[in-house]
């Protein structure tokens, strides 16, 4: 528990420090989780005991760690600005090549797995960069998503402990609970709330972004459980504990960041429809 108190500590002031902050600093430090959370999920999905070194000699998992550099120096190149479509289908056109010139190496499922893989630890994750790199007040978009998947969890938890009755998915997370859900929703909102009034009202003098800041962290906080419920559907699947030992209390990346995987790109998404419409 001390451990997990203290990287918690640690993983929020990066989280804070790198919304404030932005630039290269949240650049790179996405940029690494996304290259992390790649090796933690093929090493997860692959049922065997795997290196960085392996991964490298397989063709597959090569071209999915090549591809995810290219895509991040095209974000460097494009800013928020691309076109998701093209990068999906070169990916896809690109491991479909070595699926069928290393027959009858790899299975389709595995094919599968890897496209997913890109998808879900590349360009899913690459949206917690392209919220705050947003026209207008991504700023303010990076905090919603970080309220409403960290402060989500904590409500979720305690609502859950002290009121849980109902269990939200028994299978995949017994503990977790309908009554804790709802509390960590409402109480994301109600934080948001909060901050809108006192931060964003009052020293930052942008009162027309307190209901938006609401309105994201009401939609995050519902796929940031949905986020980190997959994310135990996984590990569960292929009976594991934990995605990796980086961070000492907390596991792997994926482990620390399975909610804002999920909710990153519903928060751009829901953002991007504000602006247009608000």
């Amino acid at each position: 528990m001390k451990q997990r108190v203290i990287s918690g500590i640690i993983i929020a002031a990066v989280l804070i420090s790198s919304g404030l902050i932005g630039g290269l600093y949240l650049y790179l430090l996405v940029f690494a989780c996304s290259l992390i959370g790649l090796f933690e999920y093929y090493k997860a999905t692959s049922n065997k005991e795997i290196t960085v070194k392996d991964m490298l000699k397989t063709p597959m998992y090569f071209a999915a760690f090549i591809l995810t550099v290219i895509y991040y120096l095209y974000i460097a190149y494009k800013g928020d600005n691309i076109s998701l479509r093209y990068v999906l289908i070169i990916v896809a056109v690109v491991l479909i090549a070595i699926y069928v010139f290393s027959y009858p190496k790899y299975k389709v499922s595995e094919l599968y797995n890897g496209l997913f893989g890109f998808i879900y630890c590349t360009v899913m994750m690459s949206f917690v960069l392209l919220v705050r790199i947003m026209p207008g007040e991504g700023r303010i978009y990076f905090f919603a998503m970080l309220i409403g998947s960290s402060v989500c969890d904590v409500f979720a938890y305690f609502v859950g402990v002290k009121f849980g009755k109902h269990r939200l998915a028994p299978v995949l997370s017994p503990k977790k609970s309908i009554e804790g859900s709802i509390g960590g929703i409402l109480g994301s909102v109600f934080v948001a709330f909060l901050l809108g009034l006192v931060v964003l009202d009052k020293i930052l003098y942008k009162p027309g972004y307190t209901v938006q800041l609401m309105i994201l962290c009401f939609f995050a906080s519902i796929v940031s459980q949905i986020g980190d419920l997959f994310a135990s559907g996984i590990k569960r699947e292929h009976e594991i504990k934990d995605y990796g030992n980086l961070i000492p209390g907390h596991g792997g990346i994926i482990d620390r960041m399975d909610s804002m995987i999920y909710s990153a790109p519903v928060v751009y998404i829901v953002a991007t429809l504000l602006l247009a419409y608000f």
